[in-house]
């Protein structure tokens, strides 16, 4: 059962859960029942339920994730969730919400294996949120949430899958194979 679908202008490989690779142009990606529109100047990649997206100096990369939960949840056990990420071999800097290009996100700021990024979260429905990993490469935070919130901008609901919930180890393998 594969709820991702993408079309895009440049050609991309597509490796759905199965492990069937699928070859399609658009710039509209759905991913856990969101649509949601690629800038073309940026690079994508889905894989299983995660799309990933980097610019063509990959001076940033982002990935994006629609879960299960409600954003309030998430704002009221920050601290919880930065002490899994300890436990997991994170190093926490900080956290916070903040504004980036007129998106409201949940913050947190790591270090991992020598690089800077970000988990954050942002309010998609009472219920669903979209979590993101975020890796500074040559890029500010504000450039990489700027980007980040230009796709976000244009979640469109589509219909009613399910989504999973957040996974700290998921989070944990992401991170790793965005900083590649």
């Amino acid at each position: 059962n594969n709820d991702i679908t993408t079309t895009q202008k440049q050609e991309i490989t597509t490796t759905t859960q199965s492990g069937n690779k699928n070859v399609s142009t658009s710039n509209v990606v759905t991913l856990g029942g969101y649509e949601f529109t690629i800038p073309n100047d940026l690079y994508h990649e889905i894989q299983d339920e995660q799309l990933a997206v980097t610019d063509s100096n990959t001076s940033f990369a982002v990935s994006i994730n629609v879960n299960t939960g409600s954003y309030d949840y998430f704002k009221a056990n920050l601290s919880l969730l930065e002490d899994e990420l300890s436990q997991t071999g994170y190093t926490v800097i900080s956290s916070s919400e903040k504004s980036y290009s007129g998106l409201n996100y949940l913050t947190i700021q790591l270090q991992y294996s020598g690089m800077d990024a970000y988990l954050a979260i942002y309010k998609l429905s009472d219920t669903e949120v979209a979590i993101s990993a975020v890796i500074l490469n040559n890029s500010t935070p504000d450039n990489a949430f700027g980007r980040l919130s230009e796709i976000l901008k244009t979640a469109n609901k589509v219909d009613s899958s399910s989504t999973s919930e957040f996974n700290i180890s998921e989070f944990s393998k992401e991170i790793g194979e965005l900083g590649k």
